[in-house]
């Protein structure tokens, strides 16, 4: 359900399924408007969400599977590894095609456990991502950030290494204290006197 994506692995999976004995069962969509989206979820028994290589951002894909109370399976990878075990059904970090035809199939012939699975997945959306709750932790980040602006430190760039024309990264100096997580954000202001840009990174 939704666009395939036009890169290298868009391609491949496109061509993987052309090939496919199931073929004629399989069928990207293409966009979805939201009501199509919700309508394919409810008809959904259970759902699988992957992925890898992470910046740390948070896939929108499976908080919608707990949202409509489809059980989902993932790879325990990057922010996939915050959900508690069971909420959602955890594969390797790389499963193999075995390990997701034998999720495949203990989900599929198990109604106790996918209901299960639901239920918990519909409960933890309700208590830790309703909209009061995120609402409420934007706004203590926006007093935080402001708080720590008082407290920054004045550090220098080092060296600056451009991979493309608009992609670039760079080493500072840093406090001994401070210390950063891959996956984590920290903010940094970069500029000169007054003319300071602040920007999570």
């Amino acid at each position: 359900a939704g666009e395939l994506a036009a890169d290298p692995f868009g391609r491949n999976l496109a061509e993987t399924i052309a090939a496919s004995s199931c073929a004629d069962q399989i069928r990207i969509t293409g966009y979805l408007t939201d009501p199509d989206y919700g309508d394919y979820l409810r008809a959904a028994d259970f759902a699988f969400q992957l992925r890898t290589k992470s910046r740390g951002g948070t896939p929108k894909g499976v908080l919608d599977c707990l949202k409509w109370g489809v059980p989902v399976a993932v790879n325990n990878d990057a922010s996939y590894t915050d959900y508690p075990d069971d909420v959602v059904v955890k594969l390797p970090a790389e499963p193999s095609i075995q390990d997701l035809a034998n999720c495949m199939d203990s989900l599929a012939l198990s109604d106790v456990r996918r209901t299960e699975y639901a239920r918990r997945g519909l409960s933890y959306v309700r208590t830790h991502h309703n909209a009061e709750m995120c609402a409420a932790g934007y706004a203590a980040a926006i007093h935080e950030f402001y708080d720590r602006k008082e407290k920054s430190t004045l550090e220098r760039v080092l060296s600056i290494r451009y991979w493309t024309p608009p992609l670039l990264s760079f080493r500072t100096t840093r406090p001994a204290a401070f210390r950063f997580t891959p996956g984590h954000y920290t903010r940094l202001g970069l500029g000169a006197a007054e003319n300071i840009v602040w920007r999570p990174y």
